[in-house]
Order: C-alpha cells, then structure tokens, then sequence
C-alpha cells in the first residue's frame, strides 16, 4: 500500500514536537493546552471545554421553546397525546 503524503506529513510532525518536549506525555499535553488556549484567545476557534454536561438533562416541561408571541409551540410529546 502507497504511503499518504500527507499522513506523513502528519506522523513527521507529530514526531517532531512530541521530541521537542523529550516524549514526554505531561509536557506534551501542557503544550497543547497551551496551544489551545492562544487559540481559542485570537477567537478564530472554539473549543469545548467540558464534554460531558454538569448539569441533569431538562424534561420536556422544563424545556424553553423560544417562537414569536403570536405563536404557540407545543412539544412532540403534547402533540402525541392528542
């Protein structure tokens, strides 16, 4: 199989900065939050910052449905029930 240019670009570069920081993993990962964080300032990027929701997932009842005033929104559920 022909080798991608460009995953071994990738793999080069990788390697590159990886031996930049001695392969180490906690030096590594402090470069790219670095990284990460001058990034996300020049805000030309958005990052996640938290994967998983620290708060419980809203029931259909607690959910806000934003529409013009003249406009009732009903939910899925409330349709089904009719």
């Amino acid at each position: 199989m022909k080798d991608d240019p460009i995953i071994t670009e990738v793999r080069a570069t990788r390697h590159r900065i990886s031996e930049e920081h001695g392969h180490d993993l906690n030096r590594l990962a402090a470069h790219y939050q670095e990284m990460e964080r001058e990034l996300a300032k020049s805000g030309k990027h958005c990052f996640v910052t938290s994967f998983f929701s620290t708060e419980p997932e809203k029931t259909e009842q607690e959910r806000v449905y934003l529409a013009p005033a003249n406009i009732r929104v009903q939910s899925k559920s409330a349709k089904s029930r009719r």
